[in-house]
C-alpha cells in the first residue's frame, strides 16, 4: 500500500515480482491486489481481467474482522463494487467502526464515506447520503481529520 500511496509503479512491479517469485500461501490473492493497485494508478482498468476483479472484490467483501489496513483496501477499491454492495458494505464498516478513535481509522471512514458521497451523486441517489452524512458529523472534530471533513462538506453543499 506504500507503495501506491507514494504513486510509486516501479516499487508495485518490484512487489509483485518478489511475490511471483515467491511460495507465499496467498500468493494468487497478493498478486491480485499489486495488480489492481498498478490498475488504479494508471487510472485504466481494461488490462484489468474480471477473474481479478473478483477475486479482489470477493476477498474484502468476505472479511469478518476488519482492521485498519483492510479499511484502506476497501476504500483502493471501492470502485471495484456496484453501488448497492459498496452501500451495504460501508454502513457496516461504519456502524462497527464508529465508537474507534484511532485517528487512522476516522481517516479511513472519513474516506469510505467521502468516496461513497461522489458514487451516490453520481447515480442521483441522493436519499443514500443521509446515514453517511450523519456518520461523518458523529466523528469528532481533530485537526487531522480537517481535509476529510472539508471534502464531505463540499460533496454534501
Amino acid at each position: 500500500m506504500e507503495a501506491f500511496y507514494l504513486h510509486s509503479k516501479v516499487e508495485l512491479k518490484q512487489v509483485r515480482q518478489t511475490i511471483s517469485s515467491s511460495d507465499l500461501p496467498d500468493k494468487d490473492e497478493q498478486l491480485a491486489f499489486i495488480t489492481g493497485y498498478i490498475a488504479l494508478l494508471d487510472d485504466d482498468f481494461t488490462g484489468l481481467d474480471e477473474q481479478t476483479k473478483a477475486q479482489i472484490k470477493n476477498r474484502l467483501f468476505n472479511i469478518s474482522d476488519f482492521d485498519r489496513d483492510n479499511l484502506y483496501l476497501y476504500c483502493n477499491f471501492m470502485s471495484f463494487y456496484d453501488l448497492d454492495s459498496n452501500l451495504m458494505l460501508s454502513k457496516r464498516l461504519i456502524n462497527h467502526f464508529k465508537n474507534d478513535s484511532d485517528i487512522a481509522v476516522q481517516k479511513a471512514i472519513l474516506s469510505i464515506i467521502s468516496n461513497l458521497l461522489m458514487f451516490c451523486i453520481k447515480a442521483d441517489r441522493y436519499d443514500e447520503t443521509i446515514f453517511f452524512i450523519e456518520a461523518a458529523q458523529q466523528i469528532d472534530i481533530n485537526p487531522d481529520l480537517t481535509f476529510y471533513r472539508g471534502a464531505i462538506a463540499f460533496l454534501r453543499a
